[in-house]
């Protein structure tokens, strides 16, 4: 599909839903809070503006369906009913024709297709936004299933960006407010990470690594890669049967105990996060499956978070004092987290951090659920310019994920129950007698090559000095409000003289008594001056009182 029948099928899309009011609206409250069809119709399809919008999203395809999905963990965004009809938004989307996806096939194998399958089923069992899983058999009698990526999805997401950024320059001009969300930093993200999750090799290589991980644990099972089969475009792995975590009423048949199962769950979630440092990212019901062996088998493995050992620690640290309310501690946990901060007052800062920690102790999680303190958590940062790195928000929108899966298994269990025990125990490793002397050990290297690089680094330094190659850069960073009361100051000070200076040459013009006369005997230039002296006087007083800028 080119580019211009792309434009085109967005603009039609745009218009069958009745979206022509969008450029015309000037106010983006205004927009959300016209919940039902406005004037400008709905076309023919009929129901509330944020249905609409789902439905139109949906039809627009496997970008527009994931742009969908990002914005519904948007609190700070959107408001709460646009936030419940996004999350309707499902992965599963029409599956391509066989003959398509055979395109693919060839593309990676070519003839040799026939030589490494036996047969390939070519009803879709599965079916992805960016890819649909068909069901195969290898000549060794290996039951397996190929995940094979959509034919030109590539090109389709690209050219989806394209018409997003476009889109979103024109809502940005109507919506100035939009400028504060940095719309275009958000799109290059999302965009970045649609794209990595194509390589599908990666994919390949996450089982692996996840596999590795939990070799040692029962109570995981983690399918088999055929990596030799794995392409960017596909991958090939042993099919597993089991009972996806959401179909309670076949759970309920086998007689699977759900409070066990959801204990189960979370503590293998959070073993990922910190003792792995390596975790799924995207834990919803269609990725987690129920052997029946009682294994928990994760799939899907395109999005994955990962943690550095000093994050794992951090991540500890913030748990510990949001345990103990310390306010001064967590504010400087968060700032060495932080990947840039510039928060504009410390105080409010820590002010707003310990409001939301007593609402955290006084209400429940039935009252206010995992997902909403994650955001009100995520709000407060936004509004402090703190910024975090992907991974974070990852862990962040995983954790509210999964207590929706959870609440499926028991509406009151509580996700955040055994993370501060995984926390503390990162914390007591921290402190660990072998772990200390080895972080003593590293700082002694560290200063001892410090030491060693010092003479030779000053030399550089100085030779570059005595050759005239030295330089220094500074750069000055909030100076506008100082450089601001500078013009003000200089102005008035401007105003002041030319008055003193009108004053003083009007008198000598009036002691002179010059003609021409007004009222009699005053002469007309002397009195000009006057009372333009005592005009720019006035303004100026005014100007002052006011702290108008001159």
């Amino acid at each position: 599909m080119s580019r211009v029948t792309r434009y085109s099928k967005v603009i039609q899309t745009f218009a069958k839903y009745g979206f022509a009011d969008l450029v015309a609206e000037r106010s983006l409250s205004n927009f959300f809070k016209r919940t039902r069809a406005s004037k400008h119709g709905s076309g023919k399809h009929g129901g509330s503006r944020p249905e609409r919008i789902r439905l139109m999203l949906e039809e627009l395809g496997p970008t527009y369906i994931k742009l969908g999905q990002l914005l519904s963990n948007r609190r700070d965004i959107l408001p709460a009913e646009w936030i419940k009809e996004l999350a309707y938004l499902q992965d599963e989307v029409e599956p391509e024709p066989f003959e398509e996806v055979e395109k693919v096939l060839v593309e990676e194998f070519g003839e040799d297709r026939h030589r490494l399958f036996r047969n390939i089923d070519r009803e879709c069992m599965a079916s992805a936004s960016i890819a649909q899983v068909h069901r195969a058999e290898l000549y060794n009698g290996d039951k397996v299933v190929l995940k094979i990526q959509r034919p030109e999805i590539r090109e389709t997401i690209q050219d989806d960006f394209s018409i997003i950024r476009d889109v979103t320059r024109l809502l940005v001009k109507n919506f100035k407010e939009l400028e504060n969300y940095q719309p275009f930093r958000l799109i290059d993200s999302f965009e970045s990470a649609l794209l990595e999750e194509l390589n599908f090799k990666h994919e390949a290589i996450n089982i692996n690594r996840f596999g590795e991980n939990f070799k040692d644990d029962e109570r995981v099972y983690v399918p088999k890669v055929y990596q030799e089969l794995c392409t960017y475009k596909l991958v090939c792995m042993e099919e597993v049967r089991g009972t996806k975590i959401s179909d309670l009423e076949e759970l309920e048949r086998r007689k699977v105990n759900l409070e066990e199962l959801a204990e189960l769950g979370t503590d293998i979630y959070y073993k990922q996060i910190f003792e792995h440092g390596f975790f799924h990212a995207d834990p919803h019901p269609g990725n987690i499956f129920i052997l029946e062996s009682g294994q928990l088998c994760f799939l899907d493995f395109g999005i994955m978070g990962s943690l550095l050992p000093t994050e794992q620690d951090d991540l500890a640290d913030l748990m510990i004092n949001m345990a103990r309310k310390n306010v001064t501690r967590l504010s400087h946990v968060l700032q060495k987290m932080a990947i840039s901060s510039s928060i504009p007052n410390e105080r409010a800062f820590e002010r707003d951090l310990h409001e939301m920690l007593q609402i955290f102790d006084t209400v429940s999680l039935d009252e206010y659920p995992l997902s909403e303190r994650i955001q009100r958590f995520r709000n407060i940062l936004t509004e402090n310019t703190i910024e975090l790195s992907k991974n974070y928000y990852l862990l962040m929108r995983a954790m509210a994920v999964l207590e929706g899966v959870t609440q499926q298994l028991l509406p009151h269990f509580n996700v955040f129950g055994n993370i501060r025990h995984y926390a503390r125990e990162l914390m007591l490793k921290q402190y660990n007698p072998k772990r200390m002397a080895g972080k003593t050990w590293d700082m002694l290297e560290n200063t001892s090559l410090f030491l060693s690089e010092l003479p030779g680094d000053t030399k550089s330094i100085v030779k570059k000095m005595r050759e005239g190659k030295f330089q220094m850069e500074f750069k000055h960073q909030n100076l506008e409000r100082l450089y601001k009361t500078f013009d003000v100051v200089s102005n008035r000070i401007s105003v002041a003289i030319l008055v003193a200076a009108l004053i003083i040459g009007s008198s000598l013009i009036v002691l002179a008594n010059i003609p021409p006369y007004v009222f009699e005997n005053v002469p007309i230039i002397g009195f000009i001056g006057f009372v333009i002296s005592g005009l720019l006087a006035l303004w100026l007083v005014i100007g002052i009182l006011r702290g108008r800028e001159l």
